[in-house]
């Protein structure tokens, strides 16, 4: 199978895009491996079409063990501010060199396209080098000949692209398909924690403070060096604050960074940090710009102040601010010391100011997008080789799911399989679901089809590690089916689709010796018995050990 994408990098365009694209890259592999068949991932070839344009991170793709098909340096000059000219070409010459370079190669299943300077015109010419073609696009501006759409930001509609792209084309909007790396939805569960305890600890003036700047890769207006002067404003009232600075070695400003943070003790400069999660993990606020990063912000519950760096990033700021989630500093020529000083102090003397815009964060991404994204591309993309579960989508459930969730669990036939059979009252019902949402190490999920109806519930539970003996993460699992959605396949989709909620995990679930369909459904799923009623499934992570690196040469 050969996936294609067509993506650029520069100090002009950013580094977004291809960091983006590169976790749907990773997503997409782990999910071919993960599917019933096979031989399907077999001879895998993931390539990308890329521009040698100024300041590129093209060897991140060859880290990765991608295929690198690069096009040559740009023809034309770049503007940051004008991305209909990121191409650095002619959209004819741009597609004419992209099929010099895969037309040796097995024909592209599945083509991705994230560049804002492409358009249906070179749609158009690519169109007999490939079979499907998703788009990724966060501007709704242009004409669009793809087969998906897939649009990240919060709280667009699909509306927003029906002029713009055929009728048949199949939508993936909003912040359900929102682009994470795994590491992020890894650590969330001890965000939440983290933000508890910070919220606690409020208003103990001699807290420690981390505060985390991401200002994007490149950076080229110094915004970096404008909010840590405002910081600076800051430390003789609250000494205790420290910063981490996070910049990427392609910036052209980190010379002067690097001379200004040696000369501030409280500032830790970070160039091409690898641990960004948990950067944010231990951070208390952060400012950055409104680009990928606010997304990451988001899943870690991290309050922030956002920047706007490009025209793509208005909306997002203005939605993320609108529901709460960050305070938007505007127009990123229009933001000065005074500004962020301003903004800085409403958050670090408002504790519920700051609670309620970390739970608004963590509403708005739960890291589980890309998992889901590959879920449906490879449903929609492979079915000609293989039958696919239903699709599952994941959500974390809330204090009023709780009444739906009793009246499953009150159903006779649902509940004479439980290891309490009785029915609770609606009153020892309330009690335990709250107790069950104020658990660190049980987690309830609320299961959607996709027609976004609600068809069931999956319960996690974290067991310690002299439970389980392993130090990989083990799961007690159970899992109830609404009574009107039984019969469909359900059980099994959501049980094959459980690496979109935890990988390098050990699931285990206790099933009735009576109860037959869930013994049925588990073993489908890939759970092997281990004992007269228990069942175990292994999850493990994977990565790209197992794809062809080849160029119109090979």
């Amino acid at each position: 199978m050969h996936i294609a994408f067509r993506v650029d990098s520069s100090t002009i365009i950013g580094y977004g895009h291809v960091m983006r694209c590169l976790t749907l890259a990773h997503a997409l592999v782990y999910e071919l491996k993960t599917i019933p068949q096979k031989n399907v991932d077999d001879n895998l070839l993931i390539s990308f079409l890329c521009r040698d344009h100024q300041g590129h991170i093209n060897q991140l793709i060859l880290d990765s063990d991608f295929n690198l098909l690069q096009l040559p340096p740009v023809e034309q000059k770049i503007s940051q501010q004008c991305s209909d000219s990121w191409l650095g070409a002619t959209f004819e010459q741009d597609a004419q060199q992209c099929i010099t370079q895969v037309k040796q190669l097995p024909k592209i299943e599945l083509f991705i396209v994230d560049h804002y300077a492409i358009d249906h015109k070179w749609h158009s010419l690519m169109k007999p080098y490939y079979q499907k073609l998703l788009v990724i696009d966060d501007l709704a501006n242009r004409s669009l000949a793809c087969d998906f759409l897939l649009d990240q930001t919060y709280n667009r509609s699909k509306a927003e692209y029906q002029a713009l792209v055929p009728s048949q084309c199949q939508f993936l909007v909003g912040q359900d398909y929102i682009l994470l790396r795994d590491e992020f939805s890894l650590l969330r569960d001890q965000a939440l924690l983290r933000r508890k305890k910070r919220i606690d600890e409020y208003n103990n003036e001699l807290t420690p403070t981390n505060i985390l700047i991401t200002m994007g890769g490149s950076d080229p207006d110094n915004l970096s060096q404008l909010a840590l002067l405002a910081v600076g404003e800051l430390i003789e009232a609250l000494p205790k604050i420290t910063v981490n600075l996070v910049i990427s070695s392609q910036s052209i400003h980190v010379d002067s960074l690097t001379t200004f943070c040696n000369e501030h003790s409280w500032i830790y400069l970070i160039v091409n940090s690898q641990n960004m999660a948990e950067l944010m993990l231990s951070a208390d606020i952060a400012i950055g710009a409104s680009g990928g990063t606010a997304w990451e912000r988001c899943c870690s519950g991290l309050p922030c102040l956002t920047t706007v760096n490009a025209e793509n990033q208005k909306v997002i700021a203005n939605n993320l601010a609108q529901a709460g989630a960050t305070i938007n500093l505007g127009w990123y020529k229009n933001i000065t010391i005074h500004t962020i000083v301003s903004a800085l102090n409403s958050l670090l003397n408002d504790t519920s100011a700051y609670e309620k815009m970390s739970n608004c964060c963590f509403e708005v991404c739960d890291g589980k997008g890309a998992a889901r994204v590959a879920a449906k591309l490879v449903q929609k993309t492979t079915k000609h080789l293989l039958t696919i579960p239903k699709e599952i989508i994941f959500h974390a459930a809330k204090a009023d799911d709780c009444e739906l969730i009793y009246g499953w669990q009150s159903n006779k036939n649902i509940r004479k399989y439980f290891i309490n059979p009785k029915t609770p009252s609606w009153l020892e019902h309330m009690q335990w679901y709250n107790t069950c949402l104020l658990d660190p190490n049980r987690i309830l999920y609320l299961l959607h089809n996709d027609q976004g109806n609600s068809v069931g519930l999956l319960r996690l539970d974290q067991l310690t590690k002299n439970k389980c003996n392993t130090d990989i993460p083990t799961y007690e699992i159970s899992i109830i089916i609404a009574p009107d959605h039984q019969g469909k396949g359900l059980a099994v989709s959501t049980l094959t689709n459980l690496s979109q909620l935890k990988q390098n995990a050990t699931y285990m679930a206790t099933i009735h010796n009576k109860n037959i369909q869930s013994q049925k459904a588990f073993t489908k799923a890939g759970f092997k018995k281990v004992s007269p009623s228990s069942y175990q499934l292994n999850v493990i992570n994977f990565r790209s050990d197992n794809i062809k690196k080849l160029g119109p040469n090979n």
